[in-house]
């Protein structure tokens, strides 16, 4: 597109103060912006470009605050949404109540240069294709808590029940709602089995439960929040829902849950807690809406959880949680997605001194989230996260510069209690530029397939990169097939660290200025320069192929520790042959005379051996004993023997 330079078809919109009530007429239609700004970025040019007769300055509209102008503005558009111009409430300004509450019309919202002040209990809902552009915008919590988990914007997500067959695509909804659109993330209770990382079998006296029972012993309530209600599928035949009990059982059962039948089940059987299905929607036809995956079970009547999509969070934009001194019960996050597809949040976006997260999706797909992070979580305690990826999250990419907060960029399944949302997240992208001064860098736990490429973690005091699994349920999904690659990092606990129980993952690192490098069993490891220390556990293999294991002396040294940190007892175990380019010392802490330095009395060849003769094929310097005599081969293949004598 060619830079913009003049026109004179249409004119710009007019200052928001000279502004008049109501919808402008056609011939207001680009945005206020000099020709400089258009210029600098002509797709931006392209973005801010407006439909016509649907233009609304939210200033000339009634209301006690900001929130009450902005929603009598949004509530004048048409039905097909526009754009509601903040930028005339100038100042600063009180967002008292949600004023996107219950919309579902796409609206673009233009902040100026003011503070939003969002009081307690208040979000912003973000509906799909909607956009937040700021110009120079701070939006600050009034107290940095919350009633509840929520964000100062958060994505729209509804409710409602609905049906679908066992490998079958088409979800039928109770009701006609306006709230399913093409390309949104739905969510249905049960269509996918049991979670088999949540799994328990019945143990009720031996002899199972009947089709009536509605307290219900189980193997371990692990993982399963005490007084929590939840779904459970029993045998992959009956969906039942009920308490969760302190001495592992289930109570006040109902049974036959979401159209299954009642019926008895014979001790030591599957009951695996139950969550959403995901899909994506691909048609709406009134209350029939086509997915692009199949169900795994059949459901009536079920939960069905509908998100938003196509949101835009832009421009110069300041969300500051005024985090309190003393952690509050709830978790108040900047952006709090669940169920969203396609969010962006632009680099230009800075999120500072919130409580819990930054950003958190929630089942999030196809979403980018960029920004510039700081001061975010508890360090202290451990809390909290600039960006994180919940429960099946799936293709997204995260972006950004981390500074001072507690754990940088996550991918969590979800480690303490079983939620319904929970899932591994697979084929994220992490490329973050830079991670500096936090407790942790980028941790990623029970995912798979995921991608990372960083420049920089630095400063970290406990551990810069993890991938790992969490202690969710009874058995945690296996973190496999990860790829890392990551220009320099160090830290004062462990720099990189791969956990037990991984499989086939790849790491890759420029540097490793400072702290422990410890990769488990089945995981490959490949480092330029490390200035820390390398740790592999008991039995881990650092290449089965090809067999040789290259250590090149620069200014550090490799040393092998237990796993208390000493050398008591340490050992390191070669079934092959290991190369050392520069001299070596056994025995002693200092430099080596020799290309083989011994420091100690006794040398210990265990192994007896007899040339068959003085021609015995040999290497020149080759020493070998037997019982009798001590061989050397002085030259190939010949050999000289002195006798060995008692004394």
């Amino acid at each position: 597109m060619s830079p913009l330079s003049s026109f004179t078809a249409l004119p710009l919109i007019e200052d928001p103060s000279n502004a008049t009530p109501g919808l402008f007429n056609a011939r207001y239609s680009i945005l206020s912006q000099n020709l400089d700004e258009l210029n600098s970025d002509a797709n931006s040019a392209v973005s801010t470009v407006i439909g016509l007769d649907s233009v609304l300055y939210a200033h000339t509209f009634s209301g006690a605050d900001a929130s009450a102008k902005i929603a009598s503005a949004v509530a004048s558009l048409p039905a097909t949404g526009g754009t509601i111009d903040v930028r005339g409430l100038a100042g600063a300004q009180t967002i008292s109540s949600d004023p996107l509450s219950n919309i579902t019309k796409p609206v673009t919202l233009l902040f100026g240069a003011s503070t939003f002040t969002i009081n307690d209990d208040t979000q912003i809902t973000l509906p799909s294709n909607s956009v937040v552009q700021g110009f120079g915008t701070t939006f600050i919590s009034s107290t940095g808590s919350h009633n509840g988990e929520a964000g100062m914007f958060q994505t729209l997500r509804s409710v409602t029940s609905g049906s679908i067959t066992a490998d079958g695509s088409i979800l039928t909804i109770d009701v006609n709602s306006d709230k399913f659109a093409v390309g949104n993330l739905v969510g249905i209770l049960g269509a996918g089995g049991g979670n088999v990382h949540q799994r328990h079998t019945i143990v009720d006296g031996g002899d199972g439960i009947d089709d009536s029972q509605v307290t219900i012993g189980i193997s371990t309530a692990t993982g399963l929040a005490t007084n929590s209600r939840v779904y459970f599928f029993v045998a992959e035949q009956e969906i039942i829902r009920g308490d969760v009990n302190s001495n592992d059982s289930i109570i006040n059962v109902t049974r036959g849950e979401f159209g299954t039948t009642a019926a008895a089940h014979a001790e030591s059987v599957n009951i695996d807690a139950v969550g959403y299905f995901v899909s994506e929607v691909l048609t709406v036809d009134g209350t029939t809406i086509t997915l692009k995956d199949s169900a795994t079970t059949t459901v009536s009547d079920a939960s069905v959880v509908v998100g938003s999509s196509n949101i835009n969070i832009l421009g110069d934009i300041t969300l500051n949680g005024n985090k309190p001194a003393v952690d509050p019960a709830s978790n108040y996050h900047g952006v709090f997605a669940r169920f969203a597809r396609k969010l962006i949040v632009a680099p230009t976006v800075k999120f500072t001194n919130i409580d819990h997260a930054g950003c958190t999706l929630w089942v999030g797909r196809d979403c980018h989230i960029d920004g510039d992070f700081e001061d975010i979580g508890r360090p202290d305690s451990g809390l909290g996260f600039d960006v994180v990826l919940f429960g099946q999250c799936e293709r997204n990419t995260v972006q950004g510069r981390y500074r001072g907060g507690n754990l940088a960029v996550a991918i969590d399944d979800r480690t303490s209690n079983f939620a319904e949302e929970d899932g591994e997240g697979i084929e994220n992208f992490l490329n973050p530029s830079s991670i500096d001064s936090a407790r942790e860098g980028i941790v990623i736990t029970n995912g798979s397939r995921n991608h990372i490429v960083a420049g920089i973690i630095s400063n970290i005091s406990d551990r810069g990169f993890v991938i790992g699994t969490g202690g969710q349920g009874t058995s945690d999904p296996t973190p496999q097939e990860n790829t890392a690659f990551i220009g320099r990092v160090s830290s004062l606990g462990n720099a990189v660290n791969v956990t037990s129980s991984t499989s086939n993952n790849f790491v890759y690192f420029g540097a490793v200025d400072t702290g422990v490098v410890s990769i488990d069993t089945f995981s490959t490891g490949f480092y330029s320069n490390v200035g820390g220390s390398l740790r592999w556990p008991a039995n881990t293999r650092l290449v089965e192929q090809p067999t040789r294991f290259y250590v090149q002396a620069q200014s550090d040294r490799f040393d092998v520790l237990n796993q208390a940190g000493d050398t008591t007892g340490a050992r390191f175990d070669v079934g092959t042959d290991i190369r050392m380019i520069d001299d070596v010392i056994i025995g002693a802490n200092s430099a080596p005379t020799a290309p083989l330095h011994v420091s100690g009395a006794t040398i210990r060849v265990a192994t007896t051996f007899t040339p068959a003769s003085g021609t015995a094929s040999g290497n020149t310097g080759d020493i070998v004993w037997d019982s009798s005599y001590v061989y050397v081969c002085q030259s190939a293949d010949s050999w000289s023997r002195a006798t060995l004598e008692t004394f």
